[in-house]
């Protein structure tokens, strides 16, 4: 499954995003040097474009530098090999959770390596995917600790898992922005359902790692007040002093049923081609059906699991309550991901209470075939989709496609100086200046600042060229132009 993920992966999406080419420049100067781009040293969060990024994307992503080499590929590899540590904390929890259950297990893996709520992010750049494992993971700890009989003795791995439990939760909280609140309310939930006298040794465990966790995000909030929710207060309606506070909790309210709403879930999901495809929601249509069975057995909580059920079911409510704090008209994929987590395990679920109390023995193994075949079938139909007709519609929505081959045929060209607009970002030059051989060598310039183009190599996107003709008194010596290219180069 990670080779399909890695498939393609330097390609499709068409292009990189700025926060893509912020995060492979932040990377590449703490691989080299220690230093982030702005100089300092070993950085906690790395400031860009206003706001701070996460750091454990970005560290993964330098180590990969130092043993790959730079490159969009390399740039990318973060996003499938945290998808497999994903991957081998589902297999874990699910073992843990239906242990005489094999086919559930096949059936979580493959939810959560092909589900279109975590695929897309899986093969871009973003930090967000950095939170699927340890979501993943801390329900795994969780579990080991707390969730065993009252006769079962305490042993070294449930010591262990206490601590780890604390520690992967606080380690979250670097993931991607909002754990910032979200496994705030986690912890909470936990203190209220699972913290009793009888583990108390374990809840302080649970409590010291998750304190350690925190210490270095703690000093950072102190040291640089408002620096972390600088990003929050642009994208979130909560500080708009022109709403009421009717207003806003009507906006709340709204945008947090978009999180659940079938438009979201089933049929076109995240309408942003940077975090979606559009096509179908972000779950296949026998999760959300599984999802739903999962819900109705939970509400049987005179059942064995009692408590697991309401902490499951309680974080899965307050899983939307980020993204419903942020403005936008429709459902967020990035800013969802626990959602995301906790629905597709709720399908499990549903999917072994379904076969256990309403089947027959012989009814039991066809069910399971046709769940797993229905699985396959619509997530073979979605990734035919993605690698046909999002390849090419997602190059507009990532604004950099063909930069890269505008560059080299620049460089090949050999000009005296590299033009570029205001168009093409500084970040992506940066970016390529670093991974196109030789290009580091020629002086570029704004075009805004020259008056001859002779001996240059112009580099805009297709909108602007259409002006190129009107530019100075030179006839272009070459052109490139790339197939679906957002850029393309004029040499002079």
């Amino acid at each position: 499954m990670i080779s399909l993920h890695l498939w393609q992966l330097a390609d499709i999406p068409h292009g990189l995003y700025l926060d893509e080419t912020s995060i492979g420049v932040n990377a590449a100067a703490i691989a080299q040097n220690g230093h982030d781009e702005h100089g300092y040293k070993w950085p906690l969060y790395f400031k860009a474009f206003g706001e701070y990024k996460n750091p454990i994307y970005i560290y993964a992503t330098a180590l990969i530098f130092k043993f790959g080499g730079l490159s969009d590929f390399t740039l990318r590899l973060a996003g499938p090999l945290f998808l497999a540590l994903a991957l081998v904390g589902t297999i874990y929890l699910s073992r843990l959770l239906w242990p005489k259950e094999p086919i559930i297990v096949i059936y979580l893996v493959l939810s959560v390596g092909l589900v279109p709520w975590f695929w897309p992010m899986s093969r871009i750049a973003f930090e967000t995917i950095s939170q699927l494992p340890a979501w993943i993971w801390t329900l795994v700890w969780l579990h080991i600790a707390y969730e065993r009989d009252k006769e079962t003795k305490q042993t070294p791995l449930i010591t262990l898992s206490a601590f780890l439990f604390g520690l992967t939760a606080g380690i979250s909280v670097y993931t991607y922005s909002t754990s910032r609140l979200l496994i705030f309310l986690l912890m909470i939930s936990w203190l209220a359902l699972y913290v009793r006298p009888r583990v108390w040794r374990n809840s302080l465990l649970s409590l010291g790692g998750f304190a350690v966790a925190l210490i270095p995000y703690t000093y950072f909030a102190l040291k640089n007040p408002g620096a972390l929710t600088s990003r929050f207060n642009v994208i979130s309606y909560v500080g708009d002093s022109s709403l009421t506070i009717s207003d806003k909790v009507q906006l709340f309210i709204v945008n947090y049923a978009r999180q659940f709403s079938p438009e979201f879930l089933m049929l076109h999901g995240d309408h942003n081609l940077r975090h979606a495809t559009s096509y179908g929601g972000e779950v296949y249509y026998v999760v959300a059906f599984l999802a739903l069975m999962g819900l109705i057995w939970a509400c049987r909580l005179t059942t064995r699991q009692r408590t697991w059920k309401i902490f499951f079911i309680l974080n899965l409510l307050m899983s939307p309550v980020a993204a419903a704090l942020t403005t936008g008209d429709t459902g967020h994929s990035l800013r969802t991901v626990p959602e995301g987590v906790l629905l597709i395990l709720v399908s499990a679920y549903g999917l072994q209470w379904l076969v256990k109390v309403h089947l027959h023995n012989i009814w039991r193994r066809l069910t399971y075939l046709i769940t797993i075949s229905v699985l396959l079938i619509q997530a073979s139909l979605y990734l035919t989709n993605y690698f046909t007709t999002y390849a090419v519609t997602s190059a507009p929505a990532f604004e950099s496609y063909n930069l890269k081959g505008a560059l080299r045929a620049a460089v090949d060209y050999g000009p005296e100086r590299l033009l570029v607009t205001d168009a093409v970002p500084s970040i992506h030059l940066a970016w390529y200046r670093l991974t196109i051989p030789n290009l580091k060598l020629i002086p570029m310039i704004s075009l805004n600042q020259v008056t001859q183009l002779d001996n240059s190599c112009l580099i805009s996107t297709e909108t602007e060229a259409a002006s190129w003709p009107n530019i100075g008194s030179e006839q272009p010596i070459m052109v490139i132009r790339g197939t679906h290219s957002y850029f393309k180069t004029r040499c002079f």
